[in-house]
């Protein structure tokens, strides 16, 4: 680009005005020289078209500490005029990745900052409204876009900006024809403005033409606004352009592209957008549910609701919720038998079973508060006539409960709630997904791999045993290996309190596991020595060591002597903690590594 720094400046903040394409202005920023005296005013341009380029371009952090800077250099009195544009583009990065708390301090900085100025306030009116719609407080929005544009100040872009926000909200808020009014009014003045307004006002046109039935003045309009659309195909125009049309399609009872949308959600999801990307998790919701594909789209809502709640949008949320629950409804219809349950509140919507044992179930749900999956574990006691087994069944859920609600550790599952209602035990706890240690048996594991499982295993029993909680269930199916690799010890179904009398002389547990102390009957009471032993079998078994015999004493290994010291018969022979068999673990794997 031919010219002198100022000339390119210009161009630079006319791009950015006129909304080009941020790669295009990244390339023409970098033929920008300043020289090695320069204008300090030209430096805080050139900082603030930086942060503009590197927002737009998904770079946050960058944005941010281009904006540092030039609010440092403003703090020189004959650059104060600046200092409002600072303050607005710091609420804009912000707000755009759903820090709404920071945006909105930086736009009150803002307002203080324009005291005065008509043109500078009107602005920050009009920011304020994009920050709400960001918050998804689309009302408020609402008003603060009025209010910049009762302003005789605020220059024609700006004011083509503001009336399109507008649209937006109006659109949000499901007030359709207004939207379409406004559309109207502000078509001859967004005409002589950039492609990019021109683009989005029609996309607003068209959305709210769909919105009230209109399908083909939608489908017009939006292959109108074609035209213009930039080249680069990557560009946010050409993603905007797509949303809206999939928006059409599903409003019009037609399929819609799903993979187009998820690959949108990965664009929003790469470039830090939180809230753009949960409004297309819950367009890809709409979409996979009208699809017929349910269990996709109750994962896309739930998903959309965990950003929601993450960034504290209110609007967003209940429209998640919203869009889970319409999923839960076609989901129960589908099936002869609904998986609800009466016991379960309705905060949980219940799927599929994942286990059944004893006198339990385990199903998968979904938390309508936060999105998160759990695992809802149900316990039917009174069903059980023998007034013993009622009673142990009863205290290993109580156990479970209190174990839950006293340690805390990464390599134990979290307990969320727990409760007894209609002679039901309903414990919600975290769904692990991944696979039991069990099924690593299978697999060949190296010396330092299996070290480093077991480690990680011990700490967690070291965890639950200071919290005076003994398993007393411990093996392979009760272990998960998570997502990342890591050990999660679940089902404290068996968990009673240390020294504490649970059992009343019955040996429960899996046979093989059991400490033999337990199956002699000869302790009633919860010990930790009992899951040492446990542990040390499950060791044993996977370091291809036997645990007893006559041929034990042929291993020098160090971690050998430990398992045939945590499997001994006599529990006095034990270690005398899982504190102590961490420890050393831990040395041998270190040593293991190196």
């Amino acid at each position: 680009m031919v010219g002198t720094a100022e000339e390119k400046l210009g161009v630079l903040e006319k791009g950015i005005s006129d909304n080009v394409e941020p790669r295009s202005l990244s390339r023409l920023m970098d033929d920008v020289e300043l020289g090695s005296d320069p204008d300090r005013s030209q430096v805080v341009r050139y900082l603030l078209v930086q942060a503009a380029i590197h927002n737009r371009l998904g770079s946050g952090e960058s944005a941010l500490a281009s904006l540092l800077e030039a609010r440092h250099l403003a703090a020189d009195d004959r650059l104060a005029p600046f200092r409002p544009a600072i303050s607005r583009l710091f609420a804009t990065v912000y707000s755009w990745r759903g820090r709404g708390e920071m945006a909105a301090f930086e736009l009150l900085r803002a307002m203080a900052e324009a005291s005065g100025d008509g043109g500078e306030t009107a602005k920050n009116f009009a920011e304020g409204g994009r920050l709400n719609k960001e918050l998804g407080r689309f009302d408020a929005a609402v008003l603060q876009f009025d209010a910049a544009l009762k302003s005789d100040q605020l220059a024609e872009t700006e004011r083509a900006r503001a009336m399109l926000g507008k649209m937006q909200m109006l659109g949000a808020l499901s007030r359709h024809a207004e939207c379409l009014a406004l559309g109207e009014e502000a078509g001859p003045l967004i005409a002589v403005e950039n492609d990019r307004l021109r683009l989005l006002h029609g996309l607003e046109v068209s959305r709210a033409a769909a919105a009230l039935g209109e399908f083909d003045r939608a489908r017009r309009v939006l292959e109108d606004s074609k035209r213009f659309l930039p080249e680069e195909t990557s560009s946010w125009s050409w993603i905007d352009w797509t949303e809206a049309g999939i928006d059409i399609e599903i409003r019009s009872q037609t399929a819609a592209d799903e993979e187009k949308l998820q690959s949108i959600i990965e664009r929003f999801n790469e470039d830090g957008l939180p809230i753009r990307e949960a409004s297309a998790r819950l367009l890809l919701a709409d979409a996979a549910r009208r699809n017929g594909n349910l269990e996709r789209a109750m994962e896309e809502a739930s998903i959309a609701l965990r950003i929601a709640t993450a960034q504290r949008n209110g609007s967003l949320t209940e429209r998640a919720r919203g869009a889970m629950l319409s999923c839960d409804k076609a989901r129960n219809s589908s099936q002869a038998e609904t998986p609800g349950s009466p016991i379960v509140p309705e905060r949980y919507l219940l799927c599929e079973v994942l286990g059944r044992g004893g006198y339990g179930v385990v199903r998968r749900a979904y938390d309508l508060e936060t999105g998160a999956e759990r695992a809802i574990k149900m316990v039917d006691f009174l069903s059980i006539s023998d007034v013993e087994k009622r009673q142990m069944t009863v205290r290993d859920a109580q156990a479970e409960v209190e174990a839950a609600r006293r340690v805390r550790h990464p390599g134990l599952v979290v307990i969320h709630n727990a409760f007894v209602e209609d002679s039901v035990v309903v414990i919600v706890q975290d769904l692990v997904r991944g696979k039991n240690l069990g099924l690593l048996m299978n697999e060949v594991l190296g010396r330092v791999a299996v070290l480093d499982l077991f480690t990680r295993i011990a700490h967690a029993l070291a965890a639950l045993h200071g919290a005076g909680i003994v398993h007393r269930d411990l093996k392979p199916e009760n272990i998960i290996i998570n997502e990342r690799g890591r050990p999660v010890i679940i089902d404290f179904g068996l968990a009673a309190y240390e020294h504490g009398s649970s059992f009343e002389g019955r040996a429960r547990g899996t046979h093989l596991y059991i400490a033999p102390e337990v199956i002699g009957g000869r302790s009633d009471a919860a010990d930790p020595k009992q899951d040492i032993y446990s542990f040390g079998v499950m060791l044993a078994q996977f370091l291809t060591i036997r645990p007893l015999g006559i041929f034990s004493w042929l291993h020098p290994d160090p971690v050998a002597r430990l398992t045939r010291r945590m499997t001994a018969t006599d529990p006095a022979r034990r270690p005398y903690s899982m504190h102590a068999v961490a420890a050393i673990l831990d040395r041998e794997l270190r040593a293991a590594s190196t």
